[in-house]
This record gives structure tokens, sequence and C-alpha cells, in this order.
């Protein structure tokens, strides 16, 4: 009997962020290979730290670029710059903006600047599709539902 796989899973294997996820993904698709596929997100498989990895490789302060992204990922339509303050605890200054754009430069998020309002009132939105998925799927369902992925 062939198993289905789950359309988050199918979505972010497609849409994978680093060649180490891809070449995981590769030979995952078929029902024999779904067992395999699974243990791979989960913990101690070998993506279980590659959002952390990536953060960690890619910035020299990763803990608080992380820090927005998770402040970001509790709102779809994005949040102000000062919601990610107030969320984030992190100060208003030239550093915060650094980051911000940093994150945009890299994919990571989206600038939506909309037209008559002041520079400050832009709104930062999570636009990398593995983050999003990361946040949302994998972070916190780790060690809940061994069969997580069949489940959903």
């Amino acid at each position: 009997m062939q198993k289905l796989i789950p359309i988050a899973l199918l979505f972010a294997l497609a849409s994978c962020a680093t060649p180490k996820m891809v070449s995981y993904s590769h030979k995952r698709l078929t029902s024999e290979g779904c067992e395999v596929g699974y243990s791979a997100l989960k913990k101690g498989g070998e993506l279980w730290n590659e959002f952390r990895h990536l953060f960690n490789t890619l910035f020299s302060n990763s803990e608080q670029y992380i820090k927005i992204i998770e402040a970001l990922s509790q709102k779809r339509k994005g949040l102000k710059r000062e919601e990610i303050i107030k969320t984030t605890g992190l100060p208003a200054n030239g550093v915060l903006t650094k980051m911000l754009s940093d994150l945009e430069k890299s994919g990571f998020i989206r600038i939506n600047d909309m037209f008559g309002y002041k520079k400050r009132e832009k709104t930062y939105q999570l636009s990398d599709y593995y983050t999003i998925f990361y946040l949302r799927f994998i972070k916190d369902n780790y060690g809940k539902d061994s069969r997580f992925w069949e489940n959903t």
C-alpha cells in the first residue's frame, strides 16, 4: 500500500532554502522512502539543526536575527518596526535597521512600503518559504508526536 506524502512536507521540500535539504529530499519522495524522509526532519535527523545552522552561517549575531524572524512569524501580515522592537526587546537604533536590511537582502523578509505612510510605518513580513515552514511545522512539534508527518 502506497503512502501519500503530506502537502506541507512536499511544499517544504520543493521550496528548500539550502542544497543540503534538496539532497536529502531528492531520494525520499517514494512511498518506501517516506519513513526516511520523515526521519530527516525529526529530532536528531539530518535536518534537525539546519535552521540554526543557516542563520549561524549567514549572521555573526544570529540569535538576534532569529528573534526578529520568530517575532515576524507570529503575524502573517507582518509587523511594523515598533512592534518588532516591542516583541523582541531589541533597541531601536541603527543596528536594528541594519539587521532588517540584512534579512531583506538575504531574502528572509520583504518590506511592504505603503504609499502615504511615513518611513517608519513600513511592514516587515516573512518571505522565505523554508523559514515559514520550519517555524510553523517543525520547531514546536519536536517530540510531541513521533508520527507527526503522517498525521498532518
